[in-house]
């Protein structure tokens, strides 16, 4: 069973993106949350760090281009 990923504001910028991460990993590490919001921070954590790949993934995409 493979469940989808929540969707992440494409016009987020790449610190913004971290700076939400790092929040929801903050929550996550500071307990107290109770599982069902546990596993949506946890969704949307994974998201996030997705999207944070690909815009690196495209920045660095980008430095290759001008490198040649």
């Amino acid at each position: 069973m493979s469940a989808e990923l929540p969707a992440v504001d494409p016009e987020l910028r790449y610190e913004e993106v971290v700076e939400r991460l790092e929040a929801t990993i903050e929550r996550l590490e500071d307990g107290g949350v109770p599982l069902d919001d546990a596993v949506a921070a946890y969704a949307e954590g994974s998201a996030l760090a997705a999207r944070a790949q690909e815009l690196l993934d495209s920045a660095q995409l980008r430095v290759d281009e001008l490198r040649e």
